[in-house]
């Protein structure tokens, strides 16, 4: 199944958000049909932030096919090397949990009407992310641990409540950090990051 599933994203350069690794499988293998994966998404009826606070309690079919904007959205291998590329830079230290939640944050934002659509839109809008200010997010080196992050995230996996902004308080200027507080809801912090809403 690993190998069709290689082969079919290499010739058709694409994945296809909200489908885990295993339905994927299925599908372009031609053992699950899209019809059946279409009648469990419209069964599912889950918002975007209620969906990811919820993650951890969901099982089978549920966890597998998440819908909403996660299971309707294609991305393309630019997008999917922009955003291993800014998670590798802004969480590099944090652990799995935390790089897919990174990697969420940018998703959300692309299912945001107050932001691009596109992941490569989201990430290099002008101020928004300081490692494409700096340069580093063309030079780092994207770990395995970043690309299952990246994997995860796009398969649905969502830790984020619905977060549209992260700060790491320890390394971010005061002036930012009291925009935040001001500015935002936090709705969730995990290892270095708070994250935001809204």
């Amino acid at each position: 199944m690993k190998q069709c599933m290689k082969k079919y994203t290499e010739e058709k350069n694409w994945i296809r958000k909200g489908l885990g690794t295993s339905v994927m499988g299925l599908l372009l293998c031609g053992l699950l049909s899209v019809g059946f994966v279409s009648d469990i998404e419209a069964g599912i009826d889950i918002g975007t932030a209620s969906r990811s606070c919820r993650y951890e309690n969901m099982e089978g079919a549920v966890k597998e096919v998440m819908t909403e904007a996660y299971s309707r959205t294609v991305y393309n291998a630019d997008d999917y090397n922009t955003l291993c590329r800014i998670v590798e830079a802004e969480a590099s230290g944090e652990d799995l949990k935390g790089k897919i939640m990174v990697a969420n944050v940018i998703l959300n934002r692309v299912n945001h009407p107050s932001f691009p659509n596109t992941v490569r839109g989201v990430v290099y809008a002008s101020g928004q992310f300081s490692p494409v200010s700096s340069g580093k997010i063309h030079q780092v080196s994207i770990s395995s641990q970043t690309e299952e992050a990246v994997q995860r995230a796009l398969a649905g996996e969502d830790y984020s409540c619905g977060a549209l902004y992260f700060a790491a308080r320890n390394f971010a200027s005061s002036s930012n950090m009291q925009w935040f507080d001001r500015s935002l809801t936090k709705v969730t912090s995990h290892g270095g990051h708070e994250f935001f809403a809204m």
